[in-house]
């Protein structure tokens, strides 16, 4: 759902976009696999105060390009998730080390994820 409305709507919270927010989620389900919903939404959701996508984020708060990143890193810029304007990458809060160690562990229990 956030894909469907970071790449088709407007903010708010009016049923009528909530409608049109659904059937364009029901449209990307079916016609995306998941890994391409996650690679689009990695580089279109905001990732920090007028932030935009993971590659973004990375020069911002790296440095570098995102395939560039270690693992710590990008958990890190994804911990921000899904409050970003509240979460700084560059100053963890123990909050976001503890979130972005429980990512951690969950992208070592599925495995195939390459830095």
């Amino acid at each position: 759902m956030q894909v469907a409305k970071n790449m088709f709507l407007w903010p708010g919270k009016m049923i009528v976009r909530k409608a049109i927010e659904a059937y364009y989620t029901l449209l990307i389900e079916t016609l995306w696999s998941k890994e391409r919903i996650i690679e689009v939404y990695l580089n279109i959701a905001e990732m920090g105060s007028g932030i935009y996508g993971i590659e973004e984020a990375s020069r911002v708060y790296y440095n570098k390009p995102a395939n560039k990143l270690n693992a710590t890193e990008a958990s890190t810029i994804i911990a921000v998730l899904p409050n970003p304007t509240k979460r700084d990458p560059r100053k963890p809060s123990q909050y976001l080390i503890n979130r972005r160690d429980k990512i951690m562990v969950q992208m070592n229990s599925i495995g195939g994820v390459e830095f």
